[in-house]
């Protein structure tokens, strides 16, 4: 779907792999999120907080504010990166994202915008 650059200069990839059987999938996924595919790429560029994943060291949690609206008007956008040291450097995956009304705190925060 796209590769971009995370805040620190790391390419990050959301796959058309990861979108359609994995976000969009209506019984395991996150479909809220398909029309916030611009808000994703935002999300990952200029996050508003970053945490620790507590489930594996390699991820992060980005979140965003003030992208969404409608019934998700007072939701993040989440995205779950993996970074995974390559050949040519860091490279970072989107694991999954979802919308979600709070912040999920338990891993310790990174960074603050």
């Amino acid at each position: 779907m796209f590769t971009i650059l995370d805040r620190n200069d790391i390419p990050v990839t959301l796959t058309r792999t990861t979108w359609f059987q994995k976000l969009l999938d209506p019984a395991k996924g996150h479909p809220e999120v398909k029309s916030y595919l611009s808000g994703i790429k935002e999300t990952i560029q200029y996050p508003d907080f970053i945490y620790q994943s507590v489930r594996d060291p390699r991820s992060k949690l980005l979140y965003r504010a003030g992208l969404t609206s409608g019934k998700f008007a007072r939701c993040y956008i989440l995205a779950v990166v993996k970074y995974v040291q390559e050949p040519l450097g860091l490279h970072g995956y989107v694991s999954t994202v979802m919308l979600t009304d709070h912040l999920k705190k338990t891993g310790g925060l990174l960074w603050i915008r």
